[in-house]
Order: C-alpha cells, then sequence, then structure tokens
C-alpha cells in the first residue's frame, strides 16, 4: 500500500501547475480515453500471449491511468481515490452475501443472477435490466453482455436446439435479403445472423470476442509464414496447407503427389471389394431362384395335410351328431352328452369342441380354456366371453332332428391358408380369382386385417406392390382359385448395377493420374496461390470470421441498380 500512495503521490505532482509536466498537466479525462484503451487492450494481448512479464507492466500502466482519471476528478472536487476504492470495497462485500453474510448460493450462475439482481436494486433509476451497458463498448462484447443481462432475468433459449435452429433461420433470410440486392435488408439479417453467432458462442461459456479474435490471430500467422516463404523463394513451402499455426512446415512438398497414390490405391482397393461382393450376390441370386419351387412344395405339403384334417373332422361331426341325436329324446341327455364326450371321443380325438342348443347357448365344450366342471349359467363373465371368441374362431355346424334344429357343434378349423403364410419369411400376396387380395406378408402393409378395412392410401400401397411383382395362378382342372404374388429376386439388378459402379472407379483412376500429370506441369507460382485461396476460403469457413469478411465485400460492392 505504500507503493501505491507513491504512486497517488507522483501523479499528483505530475498534475503540479507550478512544477509538474506541461503534457501531463493539460490532460483531460477526455484527451487520455485513447491512451487508456490502448493501454487496456496491450493488456489483453499480454494476457492472451501468456507473458506474465509484459502484464506486470501493462497493469501499472492501466494502473496509472486510474489514478490519473481519480487526481483530475479530485482537483475539481467531484472523488478523491480513497473514495473509489472505498465504494469498490463496498460494492464487492455488499453484492457477494454467501461470502461476508448469510446466503446460500453453491453454483457460479447462481452467484451470476443474484448479482445482477443487487444491482438491479441499487440502480433504482434504471428502467431496464440492460441499462448500464457501456455504449462504447466492442460491438461483439457488446452483443454478449446483453445477451447476458436478458439471461439474467430468465429471457434465454432453454438448450442449444433453438439456437441452431434460429441460425438456420437467419442464414436462409440473409440468402433472400442478397437475391432482392437490398442492401438495407443485407445489412439487416448480416447482423442478425452476427448477433445469433454470438448467442451461440454464449451458451457453449465461450467468448465471442476471443473465439474472433483467436481466429485471426491463427489466420495472421499462417499469412505471416506465407509471405516469409514466398519471400525466401520457396513455393511449395508457402502452401498454407502445409503449414500449421504456429507457422512450422507440417508435410513435405509432394503431399500432393502421395494423396494422388492414396486416392488411386483407395479406388482398386473399392474396386476389389465390389468384384466379391458381385459373388456374393451371384450365390444369393441363386438361393432366391430355389425360392418359388421351394414355396410351392410347401404348399402342396399344406394342401394335402389340410385335406386330411377337413375329412377327419368331418367324420368326427358326424359322430357327434349322431350321439347328439341319440341322446337328446332322454330325460337326461346332457349328461350322457357329456360322459359321451368326455370319456369316449375325447379320448380318441383331443380337438377342441363346443355343444351349444339351439339359442347359441355352449351346453358341452372340451380341451378349451375355460372350466368344464361348470355350467355355463355359473360361469364367469371372463370366461362366457372366452367361450364366445372361441365359437366365432371355429367351424359352426347345425345339428337338426327331422328338419328341427335343436343346437351347433362347433370345433376348431384346420390350418387355413393365412396362417400357413404367416410362416413365409418372404414377400407374398394372396388374392382370389378377382385378384382382390386376401391377405399378404413381409410387404411393408399390417397383416392383421382385411383390405376393405384398409386405408385408400394403403390400398393403393398394396395393389402397386402386387402389380410389381410376379404373378402365379391358383387353378384346378376346373376354375381359377386366385393367384400369389411373391417378389422377383433382386440381387441380379444390384449385380447390374455393381458394374455400372465398378465402371466408373475405372474411371476414377484414369482421371486421378491424367490429373497427376496436370499438377506436374502447372507452374509454382500458380500453385502457391491456389494454396492461398484455398486456405483463405477454409479460413473464412470459421462463421464470425466468416460474416465479418461479408461485411467488408457488401460495404465495398453495393449492388447493381
Amino acid at each position: 500500500m505504500n507503493r501505491f500512495k507513491e504512486l497517488v503521490d507522483v501523479v499528483a505532482s505530475l498534475r503540479d501547475k507550478d512544477k509538474g509536466c506541461p503534457w501531463d498537466i493539460k490532460q483531460t479525462p477526455e484527451s487520455l480515453v485513447p491512451n487508456f484503451i490502448e493501454e487496456l487492450y496491450e493488456a489483453v494481448e499480454a494476457i492472451e500471449d501468456k507473458d506474465d512479464d509484459s502484464l506486470r507492466e501493462e497493469l501499472g500502466d492501466l494502473m496509472l491511468h486510474i489514478v490519473f482519471q481519480a487526481q483530475i476528478a479530485a482537483e475539481k472536487g467531484a472523488f478523491q481515490i480513497s473514495d473509489v476504492l472505498e465504494a469498490i470495497v463496498d460494492k464487492l462485500v455488499r453484492r457477494h452475501p454467501h461470502v461476508f453474510g448469510d446466503l446460500d448460493i453453491q453454483s457460479a450462475e447462481g452467484v451470476k443472477m443474484n448479482w445482477e439482481r443487487i444491482k438491479k436494486a441499487e440502480k433504482q433509476s434504471r428502467e431496464s435490466v440492460l441499462d448500464g451497458i457501456p455504449r462504447a463498448l466492442p460491438a461483439l462484447i457488446k452483443a454478449q453482455r446483453t445477451q447476458e443481462k436478458a439471461a439474467s432475468v430468465g429471457f434465454d433459449w432453454p438448450d442449444l436446439k433453438p439456437i441452431l435452429a434460429k441460425l438456420d433461420e437467419e442464414r436462409e433470410e440473409l440468402y433472400e435479403a442478397l437475391a432482392a440486392e437490398d442492401q438495407d435488408a443485407i445489412m439487416d439479417e448480416l447482423g442478425d445472423l452476427l448477433f445469433t453467432v454470438v448467442n451461440l458462442s454464449r451458451k457453449l461459456g465461450i467468448d465471442a470476442e476471443a473465439a474472433l479474435n483467436s481466429t485471426t490471430a491463427k489466420f495472421y500467422r499462417r499469412f505471416r509464414y506465407v509471405e516469409e516463404q514466398y519471400r525466401k523463394g520457396d513455393i511449395h513451402a508457402a502452401s498454407l496447407k502445409s503449414s500449421t499455426p504456429t507457422g512450422k512446415p507440417q508435410r513435405s512438398s509432394n503431399r500432393y503427389h502421395n494423396l494422388r497414390l492414396y486416392l488411386i490405391f483407395a479406388s482398386i482397393s473399392i474396386f476389389i471389394f465390389f468384384a466379391v461382393y458381385t459373388q456374393f450376390l451371384i450365390q444369393k441370386a441363386r438361393q432366391e431362384q430355389e425360392f418359388v419351387p421351394r414355396i410351392f412344395a410347401q404348399y402342396i405339403a399344406y394342401t394335402d395335410g389340410y385335406l386330411r384334417a377337413a375329412e377327419k373332422y368331418s367324420q368326427l361331426l358326424t359322430e357327434v351328431s349322431a350321439k347328439y341325436l341319440q341322446f337328446t329324446a332322454k330325460r337326461d341327455f346332457q349328461q350322457q352328452l357329456w360322459d359321451y364326450i368326455s370319456t369316449d371321443f375325447m379320448q380318441e380325438n383331443p380337438i377342441p369342441v363346443i355343444i351349444t342348443d339351439a339359442a347359441l347357448q355352449p351346453v358341452v365344450w372340451k380341451n378349451v380354456p375355460v372350466a368344464i366342471d361348470s355350467l355355463y349359467e355359473d360361469l364367469s363373465v371372463a370366461s362366457q366371453l372366452k367361450l364366445g371368441e372361441l365359437m366365432n374362431q371355429m367351424i359352426q355346424t347345425p345339428l337338426v332332428d327331422e328338419t328341427v334344429l335343436t343346437g351347433f357343434a362347433f370345433y376348431a378349423k384346420p390350418v387355413s391358408f393365412e396362417q400357413f403364410t404367416k410362416k413365409i419369411d418372404y414377400g407374398i400376396i394372396v388374392t382370389d380369382r378377382f385378384r382382390e387380395p386376401l391377405f399378404w406378408r413381409n410387404v411393408n402393409i399390417p397383416e392383421s386385417v382385411r383390405f376393405a378395412s384398409l386405408s385408400m392410401e394403403r390400398q393403393y400401397e398394396l395393389l402397386q406392390k402386387q402389380q410389381n411383382m410376379t404373378e402365379i395362378p391358383l387353378s384346378n382342372e376346373a376354375d381359377s382359385l386366385g393367384f400369389i404374388y411373391f417378389t422377383s429376386p433382386q440381387s441380379l439388378s444390384y449385380i447390374r448395377y455393381i458394374f455400372i459402379l465398378e465402371l466408373i472407379l475405372a474411371v476414377m483412376v484414369v482421371f486421378f493420374g491424367s490429373y497427376g500429370f496436370l499438377l506436374i506441369r502447372r507452374s509454382e507460382k500458380d500453385t502457391l496461390w491456389i494454396s492461398l485461396a484455398k486456405e483463405t476460403a477454409h479460413q473464412f469457413g470459421t462463421p464470425i470470421t466468416s460474416l465479418t469478411g461479408w461485411i467488408d465485400y457488401i460495404s465495398e460492392s453495393p449492388p447493381r441498380a
């Protein structure tokens, strides 16, 4: 503190009207501003360069300006340097109640928001939370500070996703303004895009000013390196693409030659890969060609089994009908019918069966998932519904005694053709004789509904698939029963496309070889400026740097009338 008092005394002596320095005496608060800003930026540069010696010196220069401004204020009777120190100490204690008081805040974000709340309470004269942002701040810093203040009271995007969407929106609006050649609209949309980029930077926890300075410095170093190498006459080393941010060569001057070799080698490798893959597709095509005989062999086996099951079920129905009619005349016919079904019939034929009266109320049932030791009236509602559901899925046959309907017999269906198709792992559609789809499999259309129940879009889609499939009629000697449609093997068509791709790769090999000879014949100077132009475009791909480049271009080249 003694050294600080010594600094205050030195500045006071420099400002002494009788013995002071003419230059220092002449200065005003306004005249010191340019030097003040310059010293501030020199301190920032020392921080970015991590130069502690320079930082120590620049902080001293900044302190000189602070004391200088306080000395001028003291001469006017406005305030003393001690008032400045007292004010900042009081502010720090007052705005850190979590350190010097009892408030509990654990996060840095919470501290920042609490600081803004206290600041707003202290600045009652300010009408907006955005008041107090210095007008002279650089544009990027001012934009980020404005967004931070708005975010401190909850006016902020929840995450990065809407900011990125906003960035795309502003870019499209800028394209529209450029197409319209409206200079005012271009400037407005470019400002919106810059503001959104700063918002993205803030949300990522990155200082926009620092990011732009870092990119500019990197470009500066690379460009200086190119200039230096060009003056030395080393054209290849002058390529920006062969240098690092530090200006040191990264790769040899033979880089383009190596790149061509890599591309040719990659093309040959891809060519070999597709040749092997073609052989794989040929083998797969052979397997696909065997699909049609295989599916019809399965169909023949299914048909034979279906007919055998149908014949057996017919015999069983005849037997049940005869017994039913035999027991109907007896007083205890239900008990005798049950004894017959549960003992003689079911032991020989364990199939699901339900016998009902003429009103379709179940009387006897066997081999179904419903308790068999209760009357229908004593069953739970769920069990009664279950019997009804099973009856809907079974074959219904009336039991008639001399033209009088006495009941119905329900028995399980043989495996249907629809169930048969569910075992097929290939795209298939089965239609009736009029080519209206009955059921289908593996065609990306819901399989659990009938064709008439599908939406118009789904019906059209299914019929389109049907037209693109191979048709096989299902018929007997007398009439057409329907049609089966299945997808044709695709492997052979893929092979045709692979041949075209291999031809393109061969052309690429020839092209890269020819292009290599062309590059060798180019002048070294042309190679330098091509590399320079490419690197410049690459560097200006950085969002903020690119936008500042657009500003320069638009300001220098206004749109034509």
